[in-house]
């Protein structure tokens, strides 16, 4: 249940969900001075592996923040990104961060190693 109250019905089924469970889960480092965007996202796996994708080869602050902030608003979860049928919705929020046929390969990608694990786990 905690699998899929965080990361979507699309969890598939383990043979040991503790240990799915667990290693999906994040040990944030205390906050640094920076103000570094991966701090934002960084108390769910996930969303940092996303973030950290998203915001490679991007230089601007606050065009990060912004797509960033909406592509999480738009899909909260590993699933709720994997139930968007029509990639040209999740390209046109990441479009300003350039290069969105690759990041959208490539947040498809994490999703569904997120949630499948390797080798079925």
């Amino acid at each position: 249940k905690e699998a899929q109250r965080r990361w979507g019905f699309r969890v598939c089924a383990k043979k040991d969900w503790k240990k799915f469970v667990l290693s999906r889960m994040s040990s944030p480092p205390p906050p640094s001075p920076l103000d570094l965007l991966q701090e934002y996202f960084c108390t769910d796996v996930w969303q940092l592996l996303c973030c950290v994708n998203l915001m490679s080869r991007v230089s601007s602050w606050d065009t990060k923040h912004r797509c960033i902030s909406n592509f999480f608003k738009s899909y909260p979860t590993p699933s709720a990104f994997l139930d968007e049928d029509d990639p040209c919705k999740v390209k046109e929020v990441i479009r300003s961060l350039g290069l969105f046929d690759d990041r959208y390969a490539s947040l498809a990608a994490i999703t569904q190693a997120f949630l499948i694990g390797k080798d079925g786990e």
